[in-house]
C-alpha cells in the first residue's frame, strides 16, 4: 500500500464526475473517486484544472474498494471509520463549484505526482490556457492518450477538445463515468 501521502499512478481513480448538478445530491456538483489500493492518503489533493480544490485530511486511510465523493456544497468531511457515512461512501465537502464546460479533474500526491485524471469537454473547440496547461500535464504523465501530444492555444484547441470525454450533452442528472471494469 502507499506510504503516508505517497499515492502512485492508479492507486486511486477518478471514477465519476457530475459537474452540472444531480437531484440525487441536491443539485450540487460532485466528483467520485475509487480506491484501488488501501493506504494512507494524507495530504493528497483533488485538482480542478490547475487549482487544488480539496486536500485529504491527515490520517486518511481508505481501503481498496472504497468510494470517496467530493461535493461542492458545505458539510462536514467524513475522515475515519467512525464517521464514514451510512451510505458506505467517504463524503468530503466545500470544494467549490466545478466547471461543466471544459475541465481536467485530477488526483495528485502531496508532492504533486499525478495519481489519476479525467478530462472532458463541451466540444466547442475553444479551451482556456489553464485547462490547456492541465491537459499538457495530463498527457505528459500518461494519464491521457489519443489526443494531441500538447495543447497549443489557438492552434489545436479543436483537436484537444475532440480527444476528451464529450460533455456537450451534459446537464442536470448526467455524469461521466468509467466503464464497469474501471477502464479509461
Amino acid at each position: 500500500p502507499p506510504a503516508s501521502g505517497s499515492a502512485n499512478i492508479g492507486d486511486m481513480l477518478v471514477n465519476e464526475v457530475c459537474v452540472d448538478g444531480s437531484t440525487d445530491f441536491s443539485s450540487n456538483d460532485w466528483v467520485e473517486l475509487y480506491v484501488v489500493r488501501s493506504g494512507n492518503y494524507s495530504g493528497c489533493l483533488l485538482y480542478e484544472a490547475g487549482t487544488a480544490v480539496k486536500t485529504f485530511p491527515s490520517g486518511f486511510n481508505p481501503v481498496a474498494g472504497d468510494f470517496i465523493v467530493i461535493h461542492e456544497e458545505t458539510g462536514t468531511d467524513e475522515t475515519d471509520a467512525t464517521t464514514k457515512g451510512a451510505n458506505g461512501y467517504w463524503d468530503f465537502y466545500n470544494c467549490g463549484d466545478y466547471t461543466a464546460t471544459d475541465n481536467i479533474v485530477s488526483v495528485r500526491s502531496p508532492s504533486g505526482n499525478w495519481v489519476d485524471a479525467m478530462g472532458f469537454s463541451n466540444q466547442d473547440g475553444d479551451m482556456t490556457s489553464t485547462n490547456g496547461t492541465a491537459y499538457n500535464a495530463m498527457v505528459s504523465t500518461n494519464m491521457w492518450t489519443g489526443g494531441p501530444a500538447t495543447f497549443t492555444d489557438g492552434v489545436n484547441d479543436a483537436a484537444v477538445h475532440a480527444s476528451l470525454a464529450d460533455y456537450s450533452a451534459g446537464g442536470t442528472n448526467k455524469s461521466i463515468i468509467r466503464t464497469s471494469t474501471n477502464t479509461d
